[in-house]
């Protein structure tokens, strides 16, 4: 009786072992096998492909993946990996995968140039949100709308959410401009957003700023150009005019040396239907 217990508690203790070891074996081979391929060559990343990409060059984004990640692609971090891709001016957004053994996909989206931008002195190539893509150069020439000015460097404070605000003024003062294909816009080099009640244009063959207020773009601009003569006039008298402004209604004023104005009335505000003309110094 009592062999026949021992031969029960043996076989009890040697199933109960194979189990233990049948579980040991179970973790232990996944875990070898992640612990191998993770430094096995055969899962080195050899190659990273991209998709998408037109401004950026490809050699230089992947120069900096394989300074900031592990070469083997197991260990490569696709959440990582897209945050730093994303840190790129010209880069929108981007998708990652992974193609075993060795190679990683990249899609990107790349942000479009809308404008020239004058900031701090130098010239940018933005986007329609305001960020600064990269310096003005030859390769960009096909830019053909006015510079804007007001963008703020990407270096001071809220510079990305006040860039975009005045991006989308900018934006919404050429397309007034060039409401119901008056194609203003073609004529003027400058527009300043940086006052967003106070709009300043310059045309290309006036140098001079003209004051736009904060609405009804269009129709405040060609107040300006019904009195190019008079302008021309002005300038001849006082050797340069320093600003026009006509962001009032039916009112143009000629900003003249001296803190000098040259006041013009519309022809609806006489009384004999006949254009006034004041002049006042301060």
């Amino acid at each position: 009786m009592q062999n026949g217990n021992r031969k029960t508690k043996s076989l009890i203790v040697f199933i109960y072992s194979l189990r233990m070891f049948a579980v040991g074996l179970i973790l232990f081979l996944p875990a070898y096998s992640l612990y191998y391929a993770q430094r096995s060559p055969y899962f080195e990343i050899r190659e990273i492909r991209y998709v998408g990409t037109r401004h950026i060059e490809p050699p230089e984004l992947t120069q900096m993946l394989r300074n900031a990640f592990p070469r083997n692609i197991l260990l490569f971090d696709l959440d990582r990996a897209r945050d730093l891709l994303e840190t790129e001016p010209w880069i929108r957004k981007v998708r990652l995968r992974r193609k075993l053994p060795g190679q990683i996909w990249i899609y990107i989206e790349e942000r479009q140039p809308a404008a020239v931008a004058d900031v701090d002195g130098e010239l940018y190539l933005v986007d329609p949100e305001g960020v600064l893509l990269d310096q003005y150069g030859s390769r960009y020439q096909n830019i053909d709308k006015p510079i804007v000015k007001g963008l703020k460097n990407i270096a001071r404070e809220n510079a990305r959410e006040e860039n975009a605000a005045r991006m989308a003024l900018f934006q919404n003062v050429i397309q007034e401009l060039d409401f119901n294909q008056k194609a203003h816009s073609a004529a003027i080099s400058e527009i300043d957003v940086n006052d967003s009640n106070r709009i300043a244009v310059i045309p290309a063959q006036y140098p001079v700023p003209v004051y736009l207020g904060n609405n009804k773009f269009q129709e405040r601009y060609e107040v300006f150009l019904a009195n190019r003569e008079l302008y021309s006039q002005l300038r001849q008298e006082y050797g340069v005019i320093e600003s026009v402004d006509v962001g009032f209604d039916n009112r143009i004023i000629f900003h003249t040396p001296k803190q000098g104005k040259k006041i013009l009335m519309s022809e609806q505000d006489s009384k004999d239907g006949k254009k006034e003309v004041a002049l006042s110094r301060n």
